[in-house]
């Protein structure tokens, strides 16, 4: 590889984590504060509201917050760990911290790419749902696409860290 190409993602790949997690983070927070928006954003379309049930409502919300959870979980925990790498006074001063840190931040986007792939296959399980029609099966089968080509950049980002 050239030694430029090479230097320049030296430099940018390791930012790209900070990137996705500062997505994670903020499509978390979006999910807590607006869930149906950004359940949305996801991929699925919940029912009309004048055929959900207050209970059903409530389910549908709470699996939202999960979600937003696990996003906000994720995001935080690779800022964390990039912030970590990047500016700890041991991984400034010693070279070997600085490599852990460095693989496992790559180990962490390389384990949660199922994630992205899982979320992926959920999405075009959902589209091919008999029930689900017109515009709602649109955009899941494009959020089935966005989701894979995703988890493909945190995979390869993942292994370039990590390797």
């Amino acid at each position: 590889m050239d030694n430029t190409v090479s230097q320049f993602l030296g430099k940018a790949v390791p930012a790209v984590p900070f990137f996705l997690g500062l997505m994670g983070a903020g499509m978390g927070i979006y999910s807590l504060t607006s869930p149906y928006e950004a359940i949305r954003g996801f991929g699925l379309r919940g029912p009309p509201a004048d055929k959900a049930t207050p209970q059903a409502d409530a389910y549908q919300k709470s699996l939202i917050y999960a979600y937003g959870i696990r996003n906000l979980g994720v995001g935080l925990g690779s800022m964390g760990l990039f912030a970590f790498g990047q500016f700890h006074p041991l991984c400034r001063s010693n070279p070997v911290a600085a490599a852990v840190a460095r693989k496992a931040l790559g180990l962490t986007l390389l384990t949660g790419t199922v994630v992205g792939l899982l979320d992926a296959w959920l999405m075009r399980q959902y589209a091919q749902d008999l029930s689900v029609v017109g515009e709602a099966k649109e955009e899941a089968k494009k959020a089935s696409t966005s989701h894979a080509m995703t988890a493909v950049v945190i995979f390869a980002t993942g292994l370039f860290l990590y390797l």
